[in-house]
Order: C-alpha cells, then sequence, then structure tokens
C-alpha cells in the first residue's frame, strides 16, 4: 500500500467517524446508561436485604457483575450489527438514492429491553423474590424424596431432628 493509498483510507475513516459522532455518542450513552441502571437495581438490592436484615455477601455482587457482562455481551452484539447495517446505508443511500437513518435502533432497542428487566426488578417486592427461592427448595425437596429410599428419608428427617433439637438445648 502506497502512502497516498494510507491517507486516502485514513481521510475516509474521518469522514464516517464524523459523519456518525452523533450515533456512537448515542451508543455510549446508552452503555451508560445500561451501567446506572444495574447500579440501581444493585443499590435497591442491597437496600431491600438491609432492611429484611438478611446477610449481604459477595456471591450477590458477583451476580450483579455476572449480570452486567451478560447484557453487554448483548449489546455488544446488538451494536455491531447496527454498525454493519448502517455502514451499508451509509454507502448505499447516496448510490441509490435512499435516505435511511443511519440509527442504532437494535443498540437502543436492548437498552430499553435491560431497563425495563432492571426496573422490574426494583420495584419487585423481596417477598416475591422469596417466594420464587421457596418455591426452588421445595422442587429441590421433591426430587430428594422421590430419589430416595423411604428407609433412607426416615432417617435424614430422624437426622434432622436430632440435630435441631441438639441446637435448640444447645441456645438455652
Amino acid at each position: 500500500m502506497t502512502e497516498t493509498e494510507g491517507q486516502s483510507i485514513n481521510k475516509t475513516i474521518g469522514v464516517i467517524i464524523n459523519e456518525l459522532s452523533g450515533q456512537i455518542t448515542l451508543i455510549v450513552v446508552l452503555y451508560i446508561t445500561v451501567i446506572l441502571v444495574v447500579m440501581l437495581d444493585l443499590w435497591s438490592g442491597l437496600r431491600k436485604a438491609k432492611q429484611l436484615g438478611q446477610y449481604r455477601s459477595s456471591y450477590g455482587l458477583r451476580k450483579t457483575v455476572d449480570k452486567l457482562a451478560s447484557y453487554f455481551n448483548l449489546l455488544l452484539v446488538l451494536t455491531l450489527i447496527d454498525a454493519m447495517l448502517m455502514l451499508s446505508f451509509y454507502h448505499l443511500n447516496p448510490q441509490l438514492s435512499f435516505n435511511v437513518p443511519l440509527f442504532p435502533i437494535l443498540t437502543l432497542t436492548g437498552a430499553v429491553f435491560v431497563g425495563i428487566i432492571e426496573l422490574k426488578s426494583i420495584y419487585e417486592k423481596a417477598n416475591d423474590k422469596d417466594k420464587g427461592r421457596y418455591q426452588e427448595t421445595a422442587k429441590l425437596i421433591n426430587a430428594i424424596i422421590n430419589m430416595a429410599d423411604k428407609n433412607e428419608l426416615y432417617r435424614i428427617i430422624e437426622y434432622f431432628k436430632t440435630n435441631n433439637n441438639e441446637q435448640g438445648n444447645q441456645e438455652q
């Protein structure tokens, strides 16, 4: 590649970035907004746990980081698709006399979707979250009952009764 060709490519990239600067700014704002709504959900969850006197562990914080990573994976894929579409329309609009707006609609839709999920989570009552945990526990107990031999099940129940009584006696 000659120096003139390199300068031409750099100039073309500069023109495209300059013309798409509004879209790039919007995408950055959407990503920041997703971070903010996840942090609001974290703050809300910590507040609810404190009100209920529940232990706040690093496990919950790791879940928030995992959730944020999942959301960003989704947004990155949507942004890449938007970038391909916007660049395609950028080149096709003048050639075919189209006037398709260059707008990151998929990224915006994904960010709105994430915002709705987080909003629901923020306003979800702590008791509703506990109900979900109770249902999971009931399913686990049901699976254990179905898998276990009846004699083994009676030994497990006796074990818990005995340990429960011993703990009660130690506390008194």
